[in-house]
């Protein structure tokens, strides 16, 4: 669910800058101005496409950061759970991680008793 709505909002955001830049481009070409004028404005939109795209980029860092702290935060948790209940496991002698496996010492008595007559 999430990813969907990650990809939902980065399309949004892709589309409403590349929506801005060809807006901008339109506008500084269709507009009644000098060359000069339209080299003045066409630098004043680059930086100002520049200074967004990297604010972008650090909003896009910090909250990649935030994602990879819970992703180990989580991960760690999930690992002492797991180590937890492994060493519950051994110490009660039960489930599947015990040493005794029924099947081989059942074997072992019928096989000797089949040797012994």
């Amino acid at each position: 669910m999430s990813d969907k709505s990650n990809n939902s909002s980065k399309n949004f955001l892709l589309g409403a800058v590349v929506g801005g830049i060809v807006g901008a481009v339109t506008a500084l070409l269709l507009a009644p101005k000098s060359g000069k004028e339209m080299r003045t404005d066409l630098n004043q939109q680059a930086s100002a496409l520049k200074e967004r795209s990297l604010e972008l980029k650090d909003t896009a860092v910090e909250r990649g950061s935030e994602w990879i702290a819970v992703a180990k935060e989580q991960s760690q948790q999930v690992a002492s759970k797991v180590k937890g209940m492994t060493e519950q496991m051994k110490s009660e002698n039960t489930g599947p991680l015990t040493n005794k496996n029924p099947f081989l010492e059942e074997n072992t008595t019928t096989s000797s008793a089949k040797i012994e007559e």
